[in-house]
């Protein structure tokens, strides 16, 4: 293999596109890769130069060799992508002096050359893999060091990104890999995972988001779309999925607790004190007028209390309510009647749609002969419905905790994790990500997580410093 290297002189590298990662590919469009090299690492010819120091930021000294390497998948909504080119979202990479490479995959609508379902779960995960692992066999005729991929994502990008750092090397998908023809001699392991607004742990997300957002009964998907306000259907339900959270976040031993009643415990205290962190960064950086902004902030409520130093807020609801707003009905991930892009992700060959929270079916079939039938929700119920155990098991090979967390666990874990997440973000719950955090940390995994003020679903990062965390651990 030998790359076919292109010129752009925004922002000064060399690129090699649309280069396969597999040998037997199901949709040869998406699983491909383009390798982005900053031209101080490469000669004018389009060879690699392994002499050279140079780097695009003074206070580094990588070399062809030793330059950190991002792979970098522009997943969202479960859907599949092609690999992405220079977009404001990625080309910082490049500028900040690392090899990117910009990674495409199947995702939930992907259907092979038959017209059958190709990209259902776990499959944007394994393409992933079969990516990493032909990076390994190739190192030697590529720039960059190969024993330091630093995946990034966002949203389900994010959860594909910690997914890949936890399940490093896991014999559940070596079938699914060699199915696709991918690098069975090598490893898919990597050394560092950045998610952005991770969307994790689907199996017990419909709880979370209800814990958090209980106290909005309007949802706003978005500004184009009109308000929904919630019938009694569901107010019913989202009291019966929040007071369910607390049993599980504790069955997991984190070391952090959350009180029966959802807004007590170590665990709620913690997550709110990550919030508190989050402005106080804001307002020091923009000191001048930190008393001003409170005021607005605050809205003439007392959600924020600020002491020049330190800001701090305490009351979750109040947040949601004053802040935030909700974004998505409930349940928000495993629709009632199938209607999200997690059902289609859990689609089947035979069902292009499948149910798949195990606790949110379980609620729904203890509490269905009580909840109230109203207009809204009247014709619309499903049947009790149940998961199967096939079921259960792909929903666990999708969730980091389940790796993370295993006493016997089967894979090799990244040593390194950076999560962020805007404080205005409704797209999950904000204790879906600080989970992942806590259970990380009880795992003994070096991790870093902050939420970043004002943003919402997005690459929530302050210039700058995701490239000083990819230097602090490489």
């Amino acid at each position: 293999m030998k790359p076919e290297w292109k010129y752009l002189p925004d922002p000064d590298c060399y690129v090699a596109e649309d280069i396969s990662y597999c040998q037997a590919p199901v949709n040869p469009d998406l699983q491909a890769m383009h390798i982005y090299v900053p031209a101080c690492y490469m000669k004018p010819d389009g060879q690699i130069d392994f002499n050279n120091t140079n780097s695009p930021r003074p206070d580094v000294s990588y070399t062809a060799k030793t330059v950190p390497v991002i792979l970098y998948n522009d997943i969202g909504g479960y859907s599949e992508c092609r690999p992405a080119g220079l977009i404001d979202r990625n080309k910082e990479f490049v500028a900040n002096g690392f090899v990117l490479v910009s990674i495409g995959a199947r995702g939930r609508q992907s259907v092979d050359e038959n017209g059958s379902p190709s990209g259902k779960a776990p499959m944007a995960l394994v393409d992933l893999k079969a990516g990493v692992r032909w990076l390994r066999k190739h190192q030697n005729e590529l720039p960059g060091n190969y024993d330091r991929i630093v995946s990034v994502g966002t949203s389900a990008g994010g959860a594909m990104s910690s997914l890949l750092g936890a399940t490093g090397n896991s014999e559940y998908f070596l079938p699914y890999l060699e199915e696709i023809g991918a690098e069975m001699d090598e490893r898919d392991d990597i050394y560092a995972a950045q998610c952005y607004c991770p969307i994790t742990d689907l199996d017990h997300a419909d709880l979370a988001y209800e814990w958090m957002f209980q106290a909005k009964a309007v949802s706003t998907r978005s500004a184009k779309e009109l308000p929904v306000a919630m019938d009694d259907f569901c107010r019913t339900f989202s009291t019966g999925l929040a007071e369910a959270y607390p049993a599980y976040i504790n069955s997991l031993s984190l070391g952090a607790e959350l009180g029966a009643n959802g807004r007590s415990g170590n665990f709620y205290t913690g997550l709110m004190e990550k919030v508190s962190q989050s402005l106080t960064k804001f307002l020091k950086r923009n000191v001048r007028w930190a008393d001003q902004l409170v005021e607005e902030l605050n809205a003439g409520t007392d959600l924020i209390c600020w002491d020049g130093e330190k800001a701090v807020i305490t009351d979750l609801d109040k947040y949601v309510r004053v802040f935030i707003g909700r974004m998505k009905p409930c349940p928000a991930f495993d629709g009632l009647n199938l209607e999200t892009f997690e059902n289609q992700e859990f689609g089947t060959v035979d069902n292009l749609r499948e149910h798949f929270s195990a606790a949110t079916a379980e609620l729904f079939g203890r509490l269905q002969d009580d909840l109230p039938n109203t207009a809204a929700s009247e014709g619309s119920l499903p049947e009790k419905w149940g998961i199967s155990t096939e079921m259960l098991d792909r929903a666990q090979h999708f969730n980091p905790l389940y790796y993370i967390l295993s006493p016997e666990r089967k894979s090799d874990i990244a040593p390194h994790y950076r999560i962020r997440l805007g404080s205005k973000d409704a797209d999950t719950s904000f204790s879906i990500s600080y989970s992942l955090y806590l259970a990380l940390q009880s795992a003994g995994i070096d991790a870093d997580y902050a939420l970043v003020w004002g943003l919402g679903h997005c690459n929530a990062d302050y210039p700058g410093e995701f490239a000083a965390w990819v230097d602090s651990v490489c």
